[in-house]
């Protein structure tokens, strides 16, 4: 007796593969912000960085603030990536997180981009 197991199994529908997608996306992005905040605590070890290592490199990417605001936009940053990282992980007002870790993202990119810091 010979069984069909291709018949068995429903194949995956295009929105069902879209889900999936929506959701592996959602969560890798949100963990990798947990992380790189984990790494600035130091939770990494010595595979990470530490907070005052941060503060230095913010203050290289953000090359126009003034020296007494850099250690303000480190605070800043890092509250703004622990929030998108609990609203990606979480799932709740995933559009909304979703597009502001966007603008975020692209912010800290110009500026490394334009700084010429990205090699460290």
């Amino acid at each position: 007796m010979t069984t069909n197991f291709s018949a068995a199994r429903a194949p995956m529908n295009e929105h069902r593969l879209a889900r999936v997608a929506q959701v592996g996306l959602r969560l890798a992005l949100g963990t990798a912000f947990l992380s790189a905040v984990a790494g600035r605590f130091g939770l990494w070890g010595r595979w990470g960085g530490n907070w005052s290592q941060f503060v230095d490199y913010a203050g290289q990417v953000n090359w126009f603030l003034p020296p007494s605001l850099v250690p303000a936009s480190a605070i800043a940053s890092t509250v703004l990536e622990i929030g998108f990282g609990f609203l990606l992980v979480s799932g709740w007002k995933v559009k909304q997180a979703a597009y502001a870790a966007n603008c975020i993202s692209h912010l800290g990119t110009g500026s490394v981009c334009k700084c010429g810091t990205a090699g460290l």
